[in-house]
């Protein structure tokens, strides 16, 4: 322990979501309903920061063997910066790489999605190359070109994703304490890369 004040953090993680609440205790984090986690036992940690269309999804997971905390906020990409609840959501995931950083100075955060999500999105985009190929196969076969047109926009998707998902590639890893400065309060609230 540090000897700082527990903090407390407390925001709605998506418009329609009920109220969450992430308490840090020093280097101990705990959450509604969960137990608590100390932060010098965390195995791997994740920050997972994407953009699509109007929305913004900003997410945490931080993992002790087999438990997983997950601090996560989803909203408009339209007004993020100004909406006290990403602000706050923002606050809460800086504070926690701060002290992540205090109980295990030199860890390392990967950018990007958790293992598991990864793999679950390359599968999915595999299945969708698949079909959609299959599917825009026989349709050109068949002579219905106009049919093959959404088989190859599956194919498309699917292939966009199982690029951006590839399980064997090299995955960007940064500092804990480089990443709680770089979303330090008046750093903004773009991506970070």
């Amino acid at each position: 322990m540090t000897g700082q004040e527990p903090r407390a953090f407390r925001y709605r993680s998506t418009a329609l979501g009920g109220p969450v609440e992430v308490c840090l205790d020093g280097t101990v984090l705990s959450m509604a309903n969960q137990e608590a986690v100390d932060l010098a036992e965390v195995d791997s940690a994740f920050l997972e920061m994407k953009t699509f269309g109007d929305a913004r999804m900003v997410r945490l997971d931080l993992f002790r063997g087999d438990t997983r905390r997950s601090i996560g906020f989803n909203a408009s990409r339209v007004g993020y910066a100004a909406n006290p609840d990403a602000q706050e959501h923002w606050a809460a995931v800086a504070a926690v790489l701060r002290a992540f950083a205090e109980a295990r100075p030199g860890a390392e955060v990967t950018l990007g999605p958790s293992r598991g999500a990864n793999l679950v999105m390359f599968i999915i985009g595999l299945v969708s190359v698949i079909a959609g190929g299959a599917i825009g196969a026989g349709a050109m076969v068949n002579g219905r070109v106009a049919a093959a047109a959404p088989a190859v926009l599956l194919l498309l998707i699917g292939l966009a994703l199982v690029i951006a998902h590839w399980p064997w590639a090299p995955r960007r890893r940064r500092r804990a304490a480089d990443l709680a400065a770089a979303m330090a309060p008046g750093a903004g609230t773009a991506d970070i890369r």
